[in-house]
């Protein structure tokens, strides 16, 4: 599982939200992916945070290299960005 948040720089935030808007049903449509959420606090406009799960970090590795995230992320949402942080985590589940 990897939490995202990803900070636009001023006046960036639509070039952000575009690219999110993109990303977020294609990433859906990944075979590995179990669930793919982006949110934001209206507190807080620059910021998108995004919660994504796979059923392995190889998943996670090949929604990376997809086409689609070289596009919308690499291509429009990181250039756009002021911070971009990302951690990992595994679930807790018997």
């Amino acid at each position: 599982m990897a939490s995202v948040v990803w900070t636009a720089r001023e006046g960036m935030e639509r070039t952000l939200y575009q690219a999110v808007e993109q990303l977020v049903p294609a990433s859906r449509q990944e075979p590995a992916c179990l669930s793919y959420v982006a949110y934001r606090d209206p507190a807080q406009p620059r910021t998108i945070r995004i919660l994504e799960i796979y059923t392995d970090r190889a998943g996670f590795e090949a929604h990376a290299a997809s086409d689609h995230f070289k596009t919308w992320g690499f291509g429009q949402a990181i250039p756009a960005l002021e911070t971009r942080d990302m951690q990992f985590y595994e679930t807790v589940e018997p």
